[in-house]
């Protein structure tokens, strides 16, 4: 997908999920409930979010250079591009490549630790389906690579994929029920609820991306029959983006150290999530699928004052008016001009989730992000094109005036 193809998506994805939202919010008012777009939940997804553009952009020119080079020296036969026939057959191949890709993830241990991110949200809205896990496409890709043995070209495959993407966005909602006779061939919102569902009935369910009929065929399909409980069974207890995508490496590096024999070190990598060494499980290791719902963490219930929201929310605002920015502008921003606004976004993805948990550290860190934000912007207003560098002179000016806030708000923290 082009620069501009994905900034034109993100503002298209941001009406429909404003959109959802205000409906969300009626709805809410009417039955006395709290409301399905918590604003702490919501800032972590879109953290995810934007993250994933960041790192999909480095990894998918791996899948680029394997596919074109097996496309121009191993491809068995050429397919037309300009072919109806040829079309409709990659897009039900990509399918199936997809739903192969994604049930590796949720069965082979290493692929669900980059795979587990999209699944931590306790909530299920159009916003999650922005968490789409950093390293997710550093592995996704070799899914894929045999379609271009097939005759496959780059493009078309590539079409494709951002089709089923955009298909699949539009399932995470709860405000769509069962759509009759099209349950029977494609995935819908009431399919997809289940393969987000942490209920044991509802475990390992739903692997399709635009159709349902490949779970029908491979024995994955489950019917939604009530709502399910969002999450993954083993609770993410934090707002930290960065943490999220972190979480599950290190738990899986944990028992490979732990486990005593080498080959039990290997099988956990590539066993399911909740299979478990002897020596481990004698030890009281709880296995993914036996850990249940864990009561709400220090984190989950900590009370954050409005300013700090107020502030998490307008510097959100900021960092994606950047980082579109970087995407239209994209042949006038250097590769180091690129890497020093990932480092930036970054930094406030740390901070952001630091300052919903209260931690005391998050305000030093804060101070020295706003600090090395000045000087991006001083670089960029020296090097960068006329109208990004007023866009960032712009940003830096506004983002300094909120910086005045964060002594008064490390008072209203420890208050």
């Amino acid at each position: 997908m082009s620069d501009l193809a994905q900034a034109i998506a993100i503002a298209a994805f941001t009406v429909l999920i404003g959109v959802e939202w205000y409906v969300e919010r009626v709805r809410a008012g009417r039955l006395g409930r709290r409301t399905g777009y918590p604003f702490h939940d919501s800032i972590t997804n879109l953290s995810i979010g934007l993250g994933s553009v960041l790192f999909g952009g480095i990894a998918v020119l791996q899948g680029v250079t394997v596919h074109r080079f097996l496309d121009e020296h191993a491809a068995l036969v050429t397919l037309p591009g300009d072919s109806v026939g040829v079309w409709i057959g990659v897009t039900i191949a990509v399918d199936l490549c997809f739903y192969w890709s994604h049930r590796a993830m949720h069965r082979v241990s290493f692929l669900w630790t980059v795979h587990a991110p999209h699944h931590q949200s306790d909530q299920f809205n159009l916003l999650v389906a922005l968490r789409i896990a950093w390293f997710s496409v550093f592995f996704s890709w070799i899914f894929y690579a045999p379609l271009a043995l097939l005759g496959v070209t780059l493009g078309v495959t590539l079409l494709a994929r951002g089709i089923s993407s955009l298909y699949q966005f539009l399932l995470h909602t709860r405000l769509v029920g069962k759509l009759g006779v099209l349950e029977y061939v494609f995935n819908t919102p009431s399919h997809h609820r289940v393969h987000h569902g942490k209920d044991a009935r509802y475990l390992d369910r739903n692997y399709g991306g635009i159709l349902i009929i490949w779970d029908r065929m491979f024995g994955t399909f489950a019917a939604e029959d009530e709502e399910p409980t969002y999450g993954t069974r083993r609770p993410f207890d934090s707002f930290d983006p960065v943490w999220s995508n972190a979480i599950e490496w290190v738990r899986l590096a944990r028992m490979t150290r732990a486990t005593r024999r080498v080959r039990d070190k290997v099988q956990l990598w590539l066993r399911p999530p909740e299979w478990r060494p002897a020596d481990l499980a004698a030890a009281g290791e709880p296995a993914e699928a036996d850990a249940g719902a864990a009561a709400a963490s220090p984190a989950r219930r900590a009370t954050v004052p409005r300013p700090i929201d107020v502030y998490i929310a307008v510097n959100f605002v900021l960092a994606l008016g950047a980082a579109m920015l970087s995407l239209l502008y994209s042949d006038r921003v250097t590769a180091g001009g690129s890497a020093l606004l990932a480092a930036e976004l970054l930094a406030a993805f740390v901070v952001w989730g630091a300052l919903i948990e209260a931690r005391r550290w998050a305000f030093w860190l804060e101070w020295a992000r706003l600090g090395s934000l000045a000087a991006l912007a001083v670089a960029f207003g020296a090097f960068a094109a006329g109208g990004l560098s007023v866009a960032f002179a712009l940003a830096l000016a506004a983002v300094a005036g909120l910086g005045a806030w964060s002594t008064r708000l490390a008072a209203i923290a420890r208050a």
